[in-house]
């Protein structure tokens, strides 16, 4: 988990790049974004040095790590469109509902998926993460990515039929 994309730049994504520069856990640099509104996108992403993108595959490309952090009524469409560029990638979600089994059916079998649940208080390292318990990272992505998290604050995993309601507490 080296370079990131965010698909979305939503409050959550922004709350979540926000935290991760500020607290040190990631340059800038190592991040792009793609959302639709260009112009809001790049308001965001130039004052902090993350590189905007034209296109979701063009910043697909260029990560090893993806971020979906669109609406839920979105999501289908953007894999349906990026299902292969997604191949072989690390996709990070905290797009609500978007649990591992959902995702299945719609990612190639080499896509690896972990669901996860931010508040925005990640943005000044006061947050809470719920990580699904089912995921299919890697071991070593999984260590990553809650290490890489936990500089947001708190990192905690339940089976998915206790996320929503982890999330409301």
């Amino acid at each position: 988990m080296q370079n990131f994309a965010f698909i979305g730049m939503g409050n959550m994504a922004r709350a979540i790049a926000s935290g991760l520069i500020e607290s040190g856990a990631v340059q800038a640099s190592a991040m792009c974004a793609y959302a639709p509104h260009q112009d809001k996108l790049r308001a965001f992403c130039e004052p902090l040095g993350i590189r905007p993108c034209q296109t979701a595959r063009e910043a697909i490309s260029a990560a090893d790590t993806v971020i979906m952090a669109v609406k839920p009524y979105i999501v289908e469409g953007v894999l349906h469109e990026q299902r292969s560029a997604l191949a072989d990638k690390a996709l990070l979600s905290v797009v609500a509902g978007y649990t591992l089994e959902r995702y299945s059916s719609l990612l190639e079998a080499s896509t690896r998926v972990q669901y996860i649940m931010p508040n925005t208080p990640c943005r000044v390292g006061e947050g809470m993460l719920l990580f699904e318990e089912a995921h299919t990272l890697t071991e070593e992505e999984r260590a990553q990515a809650e290490a890489l998290l936990a500089h947001l604050w708190r990192v905690a995993s339940l089976p998915a039929r206790l996320m929503g309601a982890g999330m409301a507490i």
